[in-house]
């Protein structure tokens, strides 16, 4: 078996994607871009010189999963943060309308 029929960039696609999987296993946004740049190397692989096209929709289809991941990483710590945000404006708007009621 001829290790780089492929000029190796079977290897590298596959050595990123590992490198993906361990930013995302220690919660690194950065796993996604890393991701990304592995689902091309396989879809141009795919495509163009292994002729899979099984190898390439699937990346094709994890490109889209992972650029939708970078997009929603943090929205649910973002929206947490703008509802605590608006608590405590609420209850500072309501401490200065009705007064503070400890000391009443």
């Amino acid at each position: 078996m001829d290790m780089m029929h492929y000029h190796g960039l079977d290897v590298l696609a596959m050595a990123t994607s590992v490198f993906a999987v361990y930013l995302l296993g220690n919660q690194s946004r950065t796993g996604f871009l890393v991701f990304i740049v592995a689902n091309l190397l396989w879809i141009f692989l795919g495509f163009g010189m292994m002729e899979s096209y099984g190898i390439a929709l699937g990346n094709l289809f994890f490109l889209v999963l992972n650029i939708r991941g970078y997009i929603n990483w943090g929205v649910r710590d973002r929206r947490r943060l703008r509802d605590r945000f608006r608590a405590r404006f609420q209850s500072t708007l309501q401490l200065f309308y009705y007064g503070n009621p400890t000391n009443q």
